[in-house]
């Protein structure tokens, strides 16, 4: 890591590496609980206040978006119908789409992930 805030270009960190970090978290429960209630919350606040709203992930998916230049990522949990939590972390980097039908595919895979049994 280059700095603290993630913004730099300089900082790199795979998918895998952030869903490593998420299961820790998860599996800690001394800092889970307070690490969660910071993450913001699709149709209800931050910056995926107006994610999936009306949808099984509305009120359920728990993630950090972060936005750059042609790049567009989330990292968090959601809950499956039948209560399991799931933790991911997607990244899409220099894609085709404009920021926009990126973020709608990124929202159609949370609402299918909420849908699972």
């Amino acid at each position: 890591m280059v700095d603290g805030c993630g913004l730099s270009r300089m900082n790199t960190i795979t998918t895998y590496q952030l869903v490593e970090m998420l299961r820790a978290f998860a599996k800690d429960s001394s800092v889970f609980a307070t690490f969660y209630k910071s993450l913001p919350i699709a149709g209800e606040s931050g910056t995926i206040r107006k994610l999936a709203e009306g949808t099984e992930a509305d009120g359920n998916l728990h993630a950090k978006s972060g936005t750059m230049a042609r790049i567009k990522s989330y990292a968090g949990y959601v809950t499956t119908r039948s209560g399991k939590m799931l933790c991911f972390a997607m990244i899409g980097n220099n894609t085709l789409w404009t920021e926009e039908e990126l973020r709608d595919k990124f929202e159609q895979l949370f609402i299918l992930m909420a849908r699972l049994p």
